[in-house]
Parts: C-alpha cells; structure tokens; sequence
C-alpha cells in the first residue's frame, strides 16, 4: 500500500482528482462531494454528486427541518481538501443550509466536519471516517455517515440489487412510484419514505423493515458494485446497550435524477464543544457481484470471531432436521398433545426416512429451575419415556434434542421466588387470542433482562448438564438467545457448558433463536431455530454464510417442495415442521405430505453426491452470472477449481438461459459440464469454456444440477 498521494487541481473544472487503491475519485473543490468514483475497467459508480455527510440541526421552532449539507442550497462554505501520508481529507468549518434561515437566526460558532478518505491495507478499499465538533449552542441531532448519495444503477435499473448479508431487493422496484403506491400516507410511503434496515441480526430493529444481518451490505450488479461495512464489533459503539442496531441505514431513490442513496443514520444529542467520531467504514468498490465486494468483511468477521469449540462435523454435514410440537403446555387436557415420547421411534422413522437428521423438541417438558425427572410429563410417558424414545431414535439414526427456554421464569417458579411476572407466552389454540393471550397464567413469565444472578446460572448450568447426562441430550436448542444489555453473561455460560461437553460428545452441537446479537451468536452457534421462513424474491443468506461460515442460519418449511428446494441450494439449515391444517406447526408427519416427503429424499440424496462441496466449498451465490437469470433461480459453489451450480425453474417456466463467466472462480480455462436433473439422473455431459451460456428445460420448479470439472489450466 502506497502511502505516496498526489491531488490534482483542475480549477477551471472545478475538482480535485486523486488514486487510492486502485480507485480513481474527483471531489468538487465547491462542495466537497465525490462525483466521480471508478476503478479500471468499471463503469462509473457516481451518478450524481455523492456529498458523504449530512447532519440535522434545528433551530426549534421556525427551523425544525434545518440541515446542514455539502451541497445544500443555502449559504454555501468551500471545505478545504488537503493529503497527509497518503490520506485525503475535506475540512469544512461551517457548511451550506438547506433552509435560507435568516443570518440572525443561525446559532454563533462554527460546526466543523472532517471526513478522512485512507487507503485501506487491503489494496482494494478506501477508509472512510468522519468527525464533528460542535462549536455551537444549537445541538446537532441526527448524522448521516456515510451519506452515499448519487449511487448510479451501473448496469440498469432493473440489473440493481441492495445486497445484505440476508436479502437482496431491487430498490429501484420496491420503490418506483405509482398511482397504486402513491395512494398510501407518505411518511410511510417507501417511495417518499425510502426504507430503513438495521443490520444488528435476523430481527429488524428499531421499526426498521428488514434485518440485515450484520454490518455489511452491496449495491451494484453482477457487471460491478460498492460494498460497505463498518469496523465496530460488538457492543456500540454509539450505544453501549446494543449491538449493531442502531445503525440504522436509509436506502432512498432519487426520482429526478434516478440515483440510489444509502446512508447509516446515527440519532444523537451532539452539545456545545462535543464531538462525534464515527470510527471507520470500509468501502470497497469492486467488479463482478457481490462476492468480490464481501471479502474485506469477511476478513473482518474472521478477526474478531472467538470460538471456543469448532463447529463439529456433523453440523456442516446435515441437511436439516425438523421439529416437533408436542403440545402446547397443558398435558391434562387428553386434546392438547400432538405427540408423546412413545411416538419418538415413529417420528424418528419419519424423520430419517427423508435424510434429515435431527428431530428438535418444542413443549416436551415443564421448565425447572433446575430441570429435574419430575419436570417430565407423566401424561406423555414419564422421564423414562423419555429416555427409552431418545435411544431409540438414536438406533434409526435420529439424534433428539430440546429446545430449552431458560431467559423465562414461568409462573409457578417465579411465585416461588418472588419474582414479577411480567410477560405471557401461552400459546394453544384454545385461547383466544391463540398467542399470548393476556388472561392466561401458567405460561406467563417473569423475563430474566439480568443474567448475572448466581442462583440463575447455576440453575441454568445444573439444567443442561441434567439433559445431557441424565436425559441423554447433550445437543441443545437455546430459546430466545437474548443477551443482557451490555453483559456478556449468557456468552459466556453457554461458552463453559460447550467446553465441557465437547471433550465428552465431540458432535455435541448448539443452536439457538437468534435475536439481534448475530456477532455473539456465531461463537457460540453451530446453527439457528429462528423464525425465519423464505420470502419470495427478497431471502438470500448466501452472503451471510459466505462471510460467517461457523453458524449456519436455519430456514423453516412446512411442506412446499419449491421452498425445500431452495433451502438445499442455499445450504441453509433446513427445519422441516409439517402441519395439520389448523393445528400448531410441527403437528403432522412428514409422510403426510407425499410430494415434500419425495422432494426432501430426492435433495438428501444430491447432497450426498455433492457434499464436498456444501461442507468445504464457498457459496458464491449467482455471482458466476452475467446478468441476472429470467426464470429461474440459481447459485454456485467452488471447491478447487470446480464449481458447482443449482438451478430452480420459476413455478411458470419451463426452459431458462443462464449466462456465466466463472473465469474468476477457477484457474482452468476449459471445462466438462455435467448437468443432472434433481434425481441424480446425467442428463448431458460436454467441454465448455470459463465462459458460457447454459440452458435448461424442464417442468416448473424443476431443480438442475451443474458441475464444471477442470479439464485444462491456464497458461
């Protein structure tokens, strides 16, 4: 990395041009702004002028809406640009208004900003970092940082995409106007609105309208793009009692000049001679998809990771489990069990009669403090029941374990010990409503919101090693995985109950409901029970599981083939849960549903066949691609210069076109292409080049299986 930095002038233009890592940047020597943001042989990435910061400051009352921009109309300041050590930095002291606010009226003192552009040690990324004092009575509210405003389509609108770690969406779509759309309030409206997503876990947070998974998102194409991801890790770091989900970003289309801005948004109470400092963004343009954006994230999850134990093999190997809803908590009632530890050997026949592999439990026991024998319901078998039913589907190669749900002290315990209740989780469908009906008391709650309570973690402790050396389950499913603010109590337990136990069950494994900690969860996950379910069009973990590889996010499916189909080629944790119609998910056998019972063999068996490639390979998603596919959804995976490909035609297509360049995934230059259809069955076998096109034809929803051999390196 050159630390060497020359600016060039151009006062008659207007700018200040520079090159850093390989990225060619013009700022106007006006305002500031970048207009103009390319790397070689990309398009330009700057549709319009990108001014970086934006801050709120009202002067209440006349001038609630009062900004101060780079750009803004208003009484204008030039910054000062100047380079140190290969570092460039825009100095404003003082800057422009959107409002034309009197000048008696705008508070005494000076607001300085300073936004620093550094070559990241990557070679690839520039560091972005921002500080503001201020200088002035009058509070500064709200800061947008970055403020990537005037981002270009660069292949087309309908080629965009915002990528995350856990959805990708076309903005341009989503928020195009239309006399339906504008019918809606405005300030709710996305096409006036634009759209917030916090990136804390799988849980959107601060009414944000989606999750994204962790501090990283993509915009561009599969031709080229900008990646962005901040170094904080963690708790904060504007808020000590959060982690990560506070920094909120607001993706919002310019419908004059068609231009996408994405900005993190920070709300704080910035007083007379304090200053914010943002720490650091990295932004990393970058040509191709996403995958060559992701990579200096990925560096970074790797760096603060902290496992203790491995993720055991058997976890990268399953395809899935499923789920079983025993009951709803009211074993006396002879209508309230779906299933009771005698139907263990039966569910487990069912089970691995598909090629899943684990069988979790909902509602198979009261919950003590600590777990004892008694906690075991006698109306389903007992606790020796129990045990008998585990070993047996242990013998059919069905490995059982609980979902424990230990952050809640349920009402008989929490009278015992005085504790308020103060939340209820009933949920059975003789209640109305049938979720947390307020009237019900057994399974309300007292919420444990501090876990650093002796008697609570060793009532915890006590409780899991019962499961494991007297239940037979060393294997456990955590309910609501939620830490204490700013504690890293919980962490920290279920660190210690892991180390003991992977020394006596190697494959023991752990799985969580993940909330809105995701970079606590993957030390201590091996993957997920989240309420996660495939939304179409918009979910798309490949990112995430290309970043993270230790935890592997669960997606649940109750009996759609079409669903499971692209749970496999995502390598997503699959939980099947089949229910009767009006009764509680996991209430049915997998065998009721003959076409999804078929399906999930037939992927059980492609899995097998092609495993080295979901437990060792990298999961690129479709950016082998071109250009995104019509008709079809698809993805890749490469393992030593081969690559693998699924893909799965729309539910009213029957032929689709994919067009591939995998040049960049493999040193050969030619290929043999097998093509199978989702039995297993070769369908056709020829030489192709890195790039090429590839057509399928089948019936709707059909699944096809690519696989490039290597048959010559490069030069």
């Amino acid at each position: 990395m050159s630390t060497t930095l020359r600016i060039y002038r151009d006062t008659e233009a207007g700018t200040a041009s520079f090159r850093m890592n390989g990225n060619q940047i013009t700022l106007d020597l006006a305002t500031g702004a970048i207009t103009s943001l390319r790397r070689s042989g990309s398009p330009e990435f700057i549709g319009a002028p990108c001014a970086l910061v934006d801050l709120a400051w009202p002067v209440h009352l006349d001038y609630d809406p009062l900004r101060m921009h780079p750009c803004a109309k208003y009484h204008s300041v030039a910054p000062k640009i100047a380079t140190d050590h290969g570092s460039v930095s825009i100095t404003w002291r003082g800057m422009a208004l959107n409002i034309d606010i009197p000048k008696d009226k705008i508070p005494q003192g000076e607001i300085k900003v300073v936004v620093t552009l550094s070559p990241n040690e990557d070679g690839q990324s520039i560091d972005l970092r921002c500080t503001v004092k201020n200088g002035t009575d009058n509070p500064v509210r709200q800061i947008l940082f970055p403020n990537l405003e005037g981002l270009s389509p660069v292949s087309g609108e309908a080629e965009a995409r915002f990528t995350t770690s856990l959805f990708h969406s076309n903005p341009y779509e989503e928020q195009t106007s239309t006399p339906r759309s504008r019918e809606r309030f405005y300030g709710e409206n996305r096409t006036v609105a634009g759209q917030f997503f916090s990136p804390a876990g799988f849980f959107p947070a601060n009414g944000a309208d989606r999750a994204m998974g962790g501090r990283w998102f993509d915009f561009g194409s599969l031709k080229a793009g900008v990646s962005l991801y901040r170094q904080a890790w963690g708790w904060g770091p504007e808020n000590k009692y959060w982690m990560g989900s506070n920094d909120t970003y607001w993706v919002k289309l310019n419908h004059k000049n068609r231009t996408m801005r994405i900005a993190s948004m920070q709300y704080l109470n910035l007083g007379k001679g304090e200053t914010y400092d943002s720490g650091i963004y990295v932004l990393t343009p970058h040509l191709g998809g996403w995958v060559n954006g992701i990579e200096p994230y990925r560096a970074w999850v790797k760096k603060n990771q902290k496992r203790v134990v491995p993720v055991p093999q058997c976890m990268k190997e399953w395809m899935g489990f499923r789920t079983i809803w025993m009951g709803s908590g009211y074993p006396k009632d002879e209508e309230d069990a779906n299933w009771t530890y005698l139907d263990f050997p039966a569910l487990a026949k069912d089970i691995a009669d598909v090629g899943l592999s684990g069988m979790n439990l909902w509602g198979s026991t009261y919950t003590g403090f600590p777990m004892t024998k008694e906690c075991f319901y006698p109306e389903y078998g007992g606790f020796d029941g129990f045990v008998a039913g585990v070993k047996k589907a242990a013998e059919l190669g069905v490995e059982v374990y609980p979902l424990v749900s230990m952050v809640q002290i349920w009402y008989a315990e929490a009278q015992k010990r005085g504790l308020q209740v103060d939340a209820s989780w009933a949920e059975t469908i003789k209640a109305v409503p049938v979720f947390r009906a307020p009237y019900m008391k057994s399974w309300s709650s007292h919420n444990m919101g501090n876990l650093d309570v002796d008697w609570w973690r060793e009532a915890v402790m006590q409780s899991l090693r019962f499961w494991r050396d007297e239940a037979h389950c060393p294997s456990i499913a955590w309910d609501q995985y939620v830490l204490p603010a700013a504690n890293d109590a919980l962490h920290d337990l279920i660190n210690e109950y892991r180390t003991e136990t992977q020394a006596m069950y190697p494959n023991a494994h752990f799985s969580a409901e993940s909330t809105f900690y995701m970079e606590s969860d993957i030390d201590n996950c091996d993957s997920q029970w989240t309420w996660l379910w495939w939304q179409e069009g918009v979910t798309d973990f490949r990112p995430y599981l290309y970043a993270v590889e230790t935890e592997r996010p669960n997606m649940n499916v109750d009996s759609s083939p079409l669903y499971a189909k692209y749970i496999f080629m995502d390598n997503l944790m699959m939980n099947a849960y089949p229910s009767k119609p009006g009764l509680m998910n996991g209430s049915a056998m997998i065998a009721d549903y003959p076409e999804f019972a078929a399906t999930l063999k037939r992927l059980s068996a492609l899995r097998k066949t092609f495993l080295p490639f979901f437990t060792d390979g990298k999961n690129i998603g479709e950016c082998a691609m071109t250009k995104n596919g019509k008709g079809s959804r698809a993805g890749f995976y490469t393992l030593d210069g081969a690559v693998l490909g699924f893909a799965v035609l729309d539910e009213n297509t029957r032929t689709t076109t994919l067009t591939l360049d995998i040049t960049e995934f493999s040193d050969a230059t030619r290929f043999v292409l097998d093509i199978f259809d989702e039995t297993g069955e070769l369908l056709e076998s020829h030489p192709v080049t890195a790039k090429t096109t590839v057509t399928l034809k089948g019936e709707p929803t059909e699944l096809f299986v690519m696989r490039f051999t290597p048959a010559g390196k490069r030069a």
